[in-house]
């Protein structure tokens, strides 16, 4: 599919919802193709393999969370294209706000290779031109006074209002895959997964199609008792999950939580050399559920595993908000990865 066919089918399928919703216009990403000399694509099935190539060709800290490829779909709701020279690539998509002067913004969620930051200034400027703002996310600290020099300033306006800066608002985590497993962590999460495995009876399974249709429905309550909790717009959370059940990603383990038949809980993860990341875990609505279910499917994982296969370290994303930081933070990490949000002025 090319540019403009898969423009058309984002603009046609994706429609904006509740007032803040991933969406563009055709003329949009064509206007902004015909500014840049380099490739401007849509990801296409040959997109992970071209990713994970530039991530091992990357001075990177590969324990950092967006450098797994379920990542760059979950971030770009399935609506995203790179931007790509012979040395650097870029993911980025556009975000809509129907109730903002600024009709877009785009957002770079990734940006791997050398001097990949040149290319970000690059696609950046083109689409200044546009009158489009853009935001790059997940910015090592330590890299704010680079950013200011290529015109880029820390943001200040409030990603939603659910949260400051998406995933960014809180650190990432870091943990010893092995303390991890035997449980070296809080006493009060170590009691509550011990609590857990004495009383409740879980099956965990490898996901197949047969499992589809339960898995939606839970993500679909969840999405729901999330928004009524104050978490995130339900679409939000259903957009954000649904890279799950995407079969052009090649490199994920899914389970599938029953307790007797019925499916109550979905985790997938991801391992890229040393490094496996936790890209999701939802579960029925009860209490320390997610926490365990994430123990647990680690554990599985992993027992699957030669030992010379098995991993080292456990990445969990940023959190949004304290209670996801918290609960997180009680495993126990070895290290933390503070990231922030950079943006551009028009």
């Amino acid at each position: 599919m090319n540019l403009l066919d898969t423009a058309l089918t984002i603009a046609t399928t994706n429609p904006v919802n509740n007032g803040c919703a991933p969406g563009m216009d055709v003329p949009v990403i064509l206007s902004l193709s015909s500014l840049l000399p380099g490739d401007l694509c849509a990801l296409d099935e040959n997109s992970e393999e071209v990713f994970y190539e530039f991530v091992q060709l990357s001075a990177i800290d590969h324990s950092a969370f967006s450098y797994n490829w379920p990542y760059v779909i979950q971030a770009t709701r399935k609506q995203g294209f790179y931007y790509k020279n012979r040395q650097a690539i870029i993911y980025f998509y556009f975000r809509k706000h129907t109730n903002n002067v600024q009709q877009y913004k785009l957002i770079v969620v990734n940006h791997l290779g050398h001097n990949s930051e040149e290319l970000v200034h690059e696609i950046a400027d083109a689409a200044k031109k546009l009158a489009i703002a853009t935001i790059v996310k997940n910015i090592d600290r330590d890299r704010i006074l680079l950013w200011n020099d290529l015109g880029f300033t820390e943001t200040v306006e409030p990603w939603s209002k659910y949260s400051f800066r998406d995933d960014n608002t809180f650190p990432e985590f870091v943990y010893d895959i092995k303390k991890f497993i035997n449980l070296q962590v809080t006493r009060q999460t170590r009691s509550i997964i011990n609590k857990f495995l004495r009383e409740a009876q879980y099956t965990f399974l490898h996901y197949d199609q047969s499992f589809k249709e339960s898995a939606v429905q839970l993500l679909e309550k969840t999405s729901e008792y999330l928004e009524n909790k104050g978490v995130d717009f339900k679409e939000e959370v259903f957009l954000a999950h649904q890279f799950v059940f995407d079969d052009n990603i090649r490199n994920k383990t899914i389970f599938v939580v029953l307790e007797g038949t019925v499916l109550v809980g979905v985790t997938c993860l991801t391992q890229f050399k040393e490094n496996l990341f936790v890209n999701a875990v939802f579960s029925e609505s009860k209490s320390n559920l997610m926490r365990f279910f994430l123990w647990k499917s680690v554990v599985c994982y992993c027992e699957s595993l030669e030992a010379c296969q098995q991993p080292i370290y456990l990445a969990l994303q940023g959190s949004e908000n304290e209670g996801q930081n918290n609960w997180k933070r009680f495993f126990c990490p070895i290290r933390v990865i503070h990231r922030t949000h950079m943006t551009n002025s028009l």
